[in-house]
């Protein structure tokens, strides 16, 4: 629980509560979103974004991405590949990394996701992957 103190307390600014108490932001998600900021850029090569956010680009903080593929079960905004994650249409070791933020709670047949990520990932590949709590 320190950690999360300590990023929260290092990451919270006063905008940042200005907009929490609009409703804007959640104390999770200021944590989360200082999670991805550190983390992305410490991704290279060929990127897939599983279930990538109509409303949040991610893309910008994978600075060392030769390319970032943001993906979705379904077009629109800022998605570039519809794709099913239970069933990817993508060769075996195509990718050096995939991030998967907050997709599996929506997944009932999460366990087929997880084969697919890990037939896609290059050996070696980095899987970034958050899924909130739940009580």
């Amino acid at each position: 629980m320190k950690f999360c103190h300590d990023l929260f307390r290092a990451n919270f600014k006063y905008s940042d509560y200005r907009d929490f108490t609009l409703g804007r932001n959640t104390i999770s998600r200021i944590i989360h979103d200082s999670f991805i900021k550190d983390s992305l850029p410490l991704l290279s090569g060929n990127i897939l974004e599983l279930g990538a956010s109509y409303q949040r680009d991610y893309s910008q903080y994978a600075t060392n991405a030769k390319t970032y593929t943001k993906s979705n079960s379904e077009a629109g905004g800022n998605v570039e590949l519809e794709i099913d994650a239970r069933r990817m249409e993508l060769e075996d070791n195509s990718y050096d990394g995939i991030v998967c933020l907050n997709v599996l709670e929506h997944i009932e047949d999460f366990k087929s996701v997880f084969k697919e990520i890990f037939r896609v990932l290059k050996p070696r590949g980095t899987l970034i992957l958050t899924v909130p709590f739940v009580y």
